[in-house]
């Protein structure tokens, strides 16, 4: 028997296990490939780690987050106009000491990794680039040479021409949504409204917890992490809520093959960027097709989203639920109602949208072009 062709995920990031595409990745290449993600270990929010995956977590020293000395020793090498972290150089570092010629594709996360392949043994290997995030004032994008891409797989066509532009590029249309699966109707769905994702302002939850505070017949239930700035903000300012238990807040793990089964018993979702915040309104947040919006679809409960094209082109295409034009209490609770008033209907297009969007799908067209 021919022995799998092999693969290598290279992501940047510190949150792996609550990276739901690249966890989605890993599982549909791994019938064709033998497949390693490459990752740098938990950190801030959570020291949850991917222990049922083929995981290679760079092991090394954490310093202060300063521009080290090698900085200027890379800028000066390759004479370039961006500046090198920490994690950046541990990445190059990383990829020096892998035989390239072992892998015969490799996808680089984000511009970092995608760049860390052209500075290290891999720069001769066209590689395959995943954007996930998309960064104003992209330090690494103007020094990546873009013929050395395989091809580019992306969220959106709006997103894709922010890299692309006149280049001709090879690409895939993969939403961050979760592989469709059917479900089992929930038979007594909780009135609490769902907040999934980390606890944050950027991501409205104190706009939701204002709302609590001004309609007090609502609750919330909280999934997803919860740093601690932010829980003694919580207690300080809202505790009432949690002594009258209409606020609960559950932060333990839940795997991509769990989650859905979770949020399928509650009624309704949320998700918003909140633009008043500037590192919020940004192109990224404006277009970004959020990966919770796919998991409220896929687990069939309605959604409140704040008005992002990004967003509201799920909700213009498939009618799944509400859209709010600011974080106001009166506005979200008008957008409860709006759910509330149509909601079976609404639940079951969750169900269409959520097979219309399958990453699965999406991602097949990819391999079919590899295996």
């Amino acid at each position: 028997m021919k022995d799998k062709e092999k693969i290598l995920i290279l992501y940047p990031g510190s949150h792996l296990a609550y990276s739901p595409s690249i966890l989605n990745l890993y599982d549909c290449l791994l019938p064709y490939f033998e497949v390693t993600i490459v990752s740098l270990p938990p950190a801030i929010w959570s020291d949850q780690k991917v222990s049922d995956r083929n995981v290679s977590y760079i092991q090394y020293k954490k310093v202060s987050n300063v521009h080290f000395k090698l900085v200027y020793f890379f800028k000066k090498i390759f004479d370039s106009k961006w500046q090198l972290s920490y994690n950046d150089y541990v990445f190059i570092r990383y990829l020096n000491k892998t035989v390239s010629s072992e892998y015969t594709h490799v996808i680089a996360v984000d511009t970092s990794s995608l760049l860390a392949t052209q500075l290290s043994t891999f720069k001769n290997q066209k590689v395959h680039f995943l954007s996930l995030e998309i960064y104003d004032k992209d330090q690494f994008l103007p020094c990546i040479d873009f013929s050395r891409i395989e091809s580019i797989l992306i969220q959106s066509k709006v997103r894709l021409e922010y890299y692309v532009k006149d280049r001709h590029q090879k690409y895939f249309i993969v939403p961050n949504a979760p592989i469709y699966k059917k479900l089992e109707k929930a038979e007594n769905k909780l009135e609490d409204i769902l907040y999934c994702g980390t606890v944050t302002d950027y991501f409205g939850f104190y706009s939701i917890l204002n709302f609590l505070k001004t309609y007090q017949d609502y609750k919330l239930t909280v999934k997803g992490a919860v740093n601690k700035e932010n829980r003694d903000k919580i207690a300080l300012e809202y505790g009432d809520l949690l002594k009258e238990n209409r606020l609960t807040i559950d932060s333990s793990y839940a795997s991509e093959e769990d989650i859905l089964d979770y949020i399928k018993n509650y009624k309704i979702g949320v998700c918003f960027y909140d633009i008043r915040y500037e590192n919020i309104n940004k192109f990224n947040y404006y277009t970004a097709p959020s990966g919770k919006l796919f998991k409220y679809l896929a687990a069939g409960i309605p959604v409140i989203v704040n008005n992002l094209i990004g967003l509201t082109e799920v909700l213009d295409r498939f009618q799944v639920g509400a859209v709010v034009n600011d974080l106001e209490p009166e506005s979200i609770y008008k957008a409860i109602l709006s759910i509330n008033n149509n909601y079976e209907e609404w639940s079951a297009n969750c169900m269409v949208a959520a097979q219309h969007y399958d990453f699965k799908k999406a991602i097949d067209v990819f391999i079919e072009d590899y295996k």
